[in-house]
């Protein structure tokens, strides 16, 4: 486990340091938080503004350990109302997660098509063929995605949009390409693909709607800067791209998208209730804002 503490020095300057590398031998919140104070101890640090971690249960035993340790040494603010801070890109990631899982099929689809041009030099270089004669660029590439990263699908996505007729192309004209999709795995299953005008279209649309959860994920990674006056906004935002679509009749599929991103949003954020509300603390500190932002937001 990676220990990174920010805080601010006699000047007020933001500082952020990874102060131990622990290791972890067992997964149980109240271990997590063990470990944990240790390292605080060791640092002799005992005064705790708020904790991030992911959304993992076991986080938030770890924290609510912490919370009683906090509270012990009387160093905890608000009582340690709001000691907790969830990681806002990991919420986004999973809000995400929920809605794709309606065009999956459509995704692997394309992921597929990825998988074999990039399983070997000599596949990349046919690819590259038809995509000169398509009168596209002669180094034509599209980069594999993550798995346990979302962000990465939105750009593999975006990617292969470019060349949907290379690939419709190589569906024409290339026999290994065609046999690709034909093989079976150990259960005789054959492989999600070729993607069809309807997967394209999908991905086309589901890009445009990701493309705010994407350009909130890279500001709120940011690491140079200050991010927590920025997450109320971002939050905001992406509540209402996702209840736009959530209420829009004119394409089926992406409501659908929309009300099972929605159902994960509302766990977390829905209310004012359910998020941190320092998060609102921190954004009206910000001088660009103040109390402007929230007088529109609630």
């Amino acid at each position: 486990m990676v220990v990174i503490a920010h805080f601010l020095d006699i000047d007020w300057k933001l500082h952020k340091r990874i102060i131990n590398f622990c290791s972890i031998t067992s997964h149980k919140g109240e271990d997590i938080g063990r470990v944990l104070e240790q390292c605080l101890r060791a640092w002799d640090i005992n005064k705790v503004f708020t904790i991030t971690v992911g959304n993992a249960s076991a986080n938030d035993q770890a924290v609510f350990y912490m919370k009683g340790r906090l509270r012990n040494m009387n160093t905890l603010s608000f009582d340690g109302d709001f000691l907790h801070i969830r990681c806002a890109c990991h919420i986004i990631n999973l809000i995400v997660k929920d809605g794709i899982k309606e065009l999956q099929s459509g995704i692997d689809a394309i992921w597929h098509c990825v998988k074999f041009i990039r399983s070997s030099s000599s596949r990349l270089d046919k690819f590259r063929e038809f995509s000169v004669l398509e009168h596209l660029n002669k180094n034509a590439n599209v980069p594999l995605d993550v798995i346990t990263r979302w962000n990465s699908t939105y750009l593999i996505l975006a990617a292969s949009l470019k060349y949907e007729k290379v690939f419709d192309r190589m569906g024409d004209e290339d026999v290994q390409f065609r046999h690709y999709f034909e093989e079976t795995d150990t259960k005789g299953r054959k492989r999600t693909g070729p993607p069809v005008e309807a997967d394209w279209r999908n991905a086309q649309a589901l890009v445009h709607f990701l493309k705010k959860f994407y350009e909130t994920t890279l500001k709120l990674s940011a690491w140079k800067s200050v991010t927590a006056n920025l997450q109320f906004k971002e939050m905001i935002g992406l509540q209402t791209e996702i209840d736009k679509k959530a209420n829009d009749d004119s394409d089926e599929v992406l409501q659908r998208v929309a009300v099972g991103m929605k159902a994960k949003f509302n766990k977390y954020w829905g209310s004012f209730e359910t998020m941190n509300q320092i998060m609102v603390i921190a954004n009206v500190l910000d001088p660009r804002w103040k109390l402007q932002y929230h007088k529109a937001a609630f």
